[in-house]
């Protein structure tokens, strides 16, 4: 069965199923009867199941970003415009990497089965994780040029989403040591293409979509909170001399001084008591 193309496994599950559709005393077993629903309908499941997965996938990062601009001190109407505005790149994202994945396994000659359909729709997930972060980071700076939020965006997201990719891509890499056929030829490279395109169309394709139509972004709210707005911390090299000193402090510090002369002046007194008392003896 694996050296059969689909449309053959097809023509045997169909000429499979009219056996039994006609009552016949046989009962046919093996793969392809067993299986026979994920080479009549895998195609049919695979659209629809992307289909559904996209708008969910979108709906989420939209109700995300909406929630996310308001705690930011965005109006509501901006901060459905720039969610709208970033749920458009989200669903081009994730519709790029959709349909290369499908067609990169189609081009390396990996049948249309379960697993692969299990990992044109991994697609839709990975595609989401590195597009939502990005479009919020972008959406939310408040630089003058859209190259400028392009750069916060990647300076503070690049790391991390490297390490995301390495970590996932390490893991697949670790297949390649099994002993079985089936794994090298259906598992392995379903996800590794998965994995791959995915990064590239989320981490370098998608900032310069964002950069290129930025026009449709709208920028922060002069109100709003942006993701450049920082806190000063004190400079690390700076002298504890420099830094303002409490009054309680100032008061601590300057207290010593008056107890000590209180002290000589209770010394004195003591010397001068005992004097008199020489003298009187």
């Amino acid at each position: 069965l694996h050296g059969r193309q689909p449309q053959q496994l097809r023509t045997t599950a169909r000429g499979l199923s009219k056996c039994v559709l006609d009552a016949s005393p046989r009962r046919p077993t093996g793969v392809a009867y067993d299986y026979w629903e994920q080479y009549l309908t895998v195609e049919d499941f695979l659209r629809m199941t992307i289909l559904y997965a996209s708008l969910a996938a979108v709906a989420v990062a939209l109700a995300f970003l909406v929630t996310e601009l308001l705690s930011l001190g965005w109006g509501f109407a901006a901060a459905l415009q720039g969610a709208a505005a970033g749920a458009v790149f989200i669903a081009s994202t994730i519709s790029a990497s959709v349909v290369t994945v499908v067609g990169l396994l189609g081009w390396a000659g990996v049948p249309l089965s379960g697993l692969t359909a299990m990992s044109s729709l991994m697609a839709v997930g990975y595609a989401t994780e590195f597009a939502v972060h990005i479009t919020h980071h972008f959406i939310a700076n408040g630089a003058s040029t859209a190259r400028e939020r392009v750069d916060a965006a990647m300076s503070s997201l690049f790391v991390p989403t490297l390490l995301a990719f390495l970590s996932s891509l390490i893991g697949i890499l670790l297949l390649c040591a099994s002993r079985f056929g089936f794994v090298l030829s259906y598992v392995f490279p379903p996800l590794i293409i998965c994995v791959c395109i995915t990064y590239l169309y989320g981490v370098y394709t998608l900032p310069v979509m964002l950069q290129a139509l930025h026009a449709i972004v709208p920028r922060p709210p002069s109100s709003a909170t942006t993701e450049t707005a920082q806190v000063p911390l004190p400079t690390p090299g700076q002298s504890p001399k420099n830094s303002p000193v409490p009054e309680t402090a100032a008061a601590s510090d300057s207290d010593p001084a008056p107890s000590a002369a209180s002290d000589g002046e209770s010394e004195a007194g003591g010397a001068a008591l005992t004097d008199q008392t020489t003298n009187r003896i």
